[in-house]
């Protein structure tokens, strides 16, 4: 089995989780460039070329990237979906973590366009398409992921391909009991930096509040937006701090200690951030329209479109206090994926 990922810039969730899967397997991962300089991950010999700029990343796997082996290859990314035609192999895989956003940018609330797209969005559709059919297999990260390409390709329904939902993990430890002896008044917003996560805008709405209230936020890891961030938030640094990335150890207990993690996207296919503190059994606040909610129960407590932040603060105030268990029926998402993965090793 091979892995094709289109590249590793941000840090991200979906990132992470292919190393693990890699790490697990002993998986080679073929890419266009990486930051992350680990043993399993071959990069394009043009890897400077491609530090930090995704369009010419298109353009390799649109033109250039092909692959030839008797093994499976499981694609990872929008990118790499060009080159689908160009390869050959026993069996190819889509592991869909999202529709193109700079093609069905309708499809996501918050998402911009590019110039480059637009101009050439219909062709560049077609082409999408046209390699998507070619997949013995899909899987989707959740069933909103899946809804949105069946929307877009109706046709995959009725399709000969197989179809699954296998939702990612996050390899924070996985705590199937609820214990907290919390005192602390905080809440961690742990999402990459980029526009489409809204992390200035939940902090706008969180803002009073968390001054009245004298609760801090942390906001861990970095992106393209951060100092726009830290600039935004400046003044108000004696509530908001940006710890930018931690170690795994110091993350974890960052998270372990808070009253509870704010997610801020409004559209997430699924959301990994979210996942790390449901491992931890920290209360996640999120939105309902989020593809990380298919795995909470109806009557989860934290849904921001329910309340309002002083609600949510009493909430959270409340089920740390009182011992309330947040998670009735926890599922450890890891064992179920490398479960699924294991048969297709090699």
């Amino acid at each position: 089995m091979i892995i094709i990922h289109d590249f590793f810039l941000e840090n991200g969730g979906g990132e992470n989780l292919i190393i693990s899967i890699a790490k697990k397997f002993n998986i080679k991962i073929i890419t266009a460039y990486s930051k992350k300089k680990i043993s399993l991950i071959k990069e394009s010999k043009f890897n400077f070329i491609f530090k930090n700029n995704k369009l010419l990343t298109f353009f390799y796997y649109y033109f250039f990237f092909k692959v030839s082996t008797n093994k499976r290859l499981i694609f990872s990314g929008n990118h790499c979906v060009y080159s689908n035609h160009k390869c050959i192999a026993k069996q190819k895989i889509l592991y869909a973590h999202s529709l193109p956003k700079y093609l069905y940018s309708e499809l996501y609330l918050g998402t911009s366009t590019n110039f480059f797209f637009d101009l050439f969005k219909g062709i560049l559709k077609k082409k999408y398409k046209k390699n998507i059919f070619l997949f013995d297999e899909i899987i989707f990260n959740s069933i909103k992921t899946k809804s949105k390409f069946t929307s877009v390709f109706p046709d995959l329904l009725n399709f000969n391909m197989k179809l699954k939902v296998i939702y990612p993990f996050s390899e924070i430890i996985f705590l199937d009991k609820n214990f907290r002896n919390i005192s602390k008044n905080y809440l961690v917003i742990n999402s990459r930096h980029t526009p489409i996560k809204n992390i200035n805008k939940i902090l706008i709405e969180y803002l009073n509040v968390i001054k009245e209230r004298k609760i801090s936020i942390y906001i861990t890891h970095e992106g393209i937006n951060s100092e726009e961030l830290r600039k935004e938030f400046l003044e108000y640094s004696e509530y908001i701090s940006f710890t930018g990335y931690l170690e795994i150890d110091d993350y974890q207990k960052l998270l372990s200690e808070s009253l509870g993690v704010l997610f801020p996207s409004l559209d997430e296919d699924f959301g990994i951030a979210a996942l790390d503190a449901y491992n931890l059994n920290i209360p996640i606040l999120l939105y309902k329209n989020c593809g990380f909610s298919e795995i909470l129960d109806n009557f989860y407590d934290f849904f921001i479109d329910d309340k309002d932040p002083n609600e949510i603060i009493d909430l959270l105030l409340q089920y740390r206090n009182e011992k309330i268990n947040i998670y009735k029926n926890k599922i450890d998402l890891k064992v179920k994926l490398f479960k699924y993965f294991n048969k297709y090793y090699e």
